[in-house]
């Protein structure tokens, strides 16, 4: 296992170890995918965090809501800064590489 800091990712290596930990599980479809929030809770036990869960809603089920949703999760996550890092199920037709990146919180993506 690679470690944040041996990959030069310094300010994410300091942020796990000095600031209040968070980790925050997002939902996007119906319900969480048990997968995930197994993940998620055993990083927060690892790491010693709390876990957020942040269900976002799309009764629409379109492409368009979706990325609409994840745009406002962008928002958010760009403004909490206990976040540690962000766990969220794959979801098909979601584009997420590029705005991403913006939040400066690493973003685990857990395969179902």
């Amino acid at each position: 296992m690679v470690t944040s800091a041996e990959v030069g990712e310094f300010n994410i290596a300091r942020r796990f170890l000095k600031e209040p930990k968070q980790v925050l599980i997002v939902c996007i479809e119906k319900r969480i995918q048990e997968k995930t929030l197994h993940y998620a809770r055993n990083l927060c036990q690892r790491i010693g965090a709390t876990l957020d869960v942040l269900y976002l809603s799309n009764p629409q089920k379109q492409e368009i809501a979706i990325q609409q949703c994840f745009d406002k999760l962008l928002h958010y996550v760009k403004k909490q800064t206990t976040i540690t890092c962000a766990v969220m199920s794959s979801v098909d037709g979601l584009d997420i590489t590029n705005k991403w990146s913006i939040t400066d919180c690493p973003l685990i993506i857990v395969k179902t």
